[in-house]
């Protein structure tokens, strides 16, 4: 019998938990957030909780946390918690596998596209055929 090549997806991130101030941005002016926006990703944490984690990679020269995606989600929690709101540790999916920024750039491009498209026929059928 031959040996066969296995194919497998690696994982490349653990969970762990962190206080908002020890996330930095690394998307620089990629994306913006404007007000009207931010008041509606303000009430979508407020009625719907903080439920997906952010992504992040730790980077070799400084030791920070640098978000690869939710940038919009900390720009919102961190005025909320300067406006008083008690905001505690996070969940981060922390990346394991970044080997440079260059990669970690590539990545944030990953995290950001949208592969799908809804249309009004499927949002119509999620909504009132599901």
């Amino acid at each position: 019998m031959g040996s066969r090549k296995v194919n497998a997806i690696k994982v490349s991130i653990k969970p762990i938990e962190t206080d908002i101030t020890n996330l930095h941005p690394f998307q620089g002016t990629l994306k913006s957030l404007s007000k009207e926006d931010y008041e509606k990703l303000k009430k979508s944490i407020i009625d719907h909780d903080f439920s997906e984690p952010f992504t992040a990679f730790k980077n070799k020269k400084d030791q920070k946390l640098y978000i690869l995606n939710g940038h919009q989600r900390l720009r919102v929690l961190t005025k909320m918690r300067e406006d008083g709101w008690v905001i505690p540790e996070v969940p981060v999916s922390l990346h394991t596998n970044i080997k440079s920024e260059e990669q970690a750039k590539k990545l944030v491009l990953v995290l950001t596209s949208q592969y799908g498209e809804i249309t009004d026929e499927s949002m119509y059928e999620y909504i009132f055929e599901s």
